[in-house]
């Protein structure tokens, strides 16, 4: 007689049921701003669905590994507070297109005529202190953008009003995949508080 030494249908990758990621997130004006833009590109069903409606706006900088803890991860954001420019950071947008994805794709806000350089440099030096306070090194390249909603419907990239906040802080957001909901678990002013 033979037995099964494990259950196959266990094997191989488990689904992800959610993401953890340090992000910017917009304050509640600039939100305001982003789903107003959300209604008039894609309509106001589609934009009551939006992440602008649900308080979910941001701009990832850093996605956790899936082996590192919530409590290691929340460590590393004091780290990584302390390392960072005490000083606030300017993000400003221009442009409002689809990005690549399957069925539905992200409808996005972008500075494409900026550069946002500051938030470049900001980037880069998040991704040094993350890897200095032990999570490795950043896994994505690096297109900042605010991701509004999903959506089959085909639009073409245009110029929108100009959206700009000034960004005092960072947080530690987990997503829950497939169920349009966030929970923040932690935030950090820029500098770690110093000054």
């Amino acid at each position: 007689m033979q037995y099964e030494l494990f259950d196959k249908t266990e094997c191989g990758p488990a689904q992800r049921e959610d993401n953890v990621f340090f992000a910017l997130l917009l304050d509640n004006a600039t939100a305001e701003i982003a789903l107003r833009l959300a209604t008039l590109a894609a309509g106001e069903a589609a934009a009551r669905r939006s992440l602008a409606a649900g308080g979910r706006l941001h701009l990832s900088v850093f996605d956790v590994r899936d082996r590192i803890s919530d409590r290691r991860a929340l460590l590393a954001g004091n780290d990584i507070a302390a390392d960072l420019p005490d000083e606030p950071l300017r993000v400003v947008f221009d442009h409002m297109a689809l990005f690549q994805g399957g069925q539905k794709k992200p409808l996005v806000l972008y500075g494409k005529d900026i550069g946002n350089p500051g938030l470049i440099e900001f980037r880069r030096r998040f991704c040094i202190a993350a890897a200095n306070a032990g999570l490795g090194l950043a896994r994505h390249q690096f297109e900042p953008h605010v991701t509004l909603l999903w959506t089959p419907t085909p639009m073409a990239e245009h110029r929108v009003e100009t959206i700009s906040w000034e960004v005092r802080d960072f947080a530690l957001v987990r997503s829950f995949v497939g169920h349009s909901r966030h929970e923040q678990l932690g935030r950090w002013p820029l500098g770690g508080g110093r000054g």
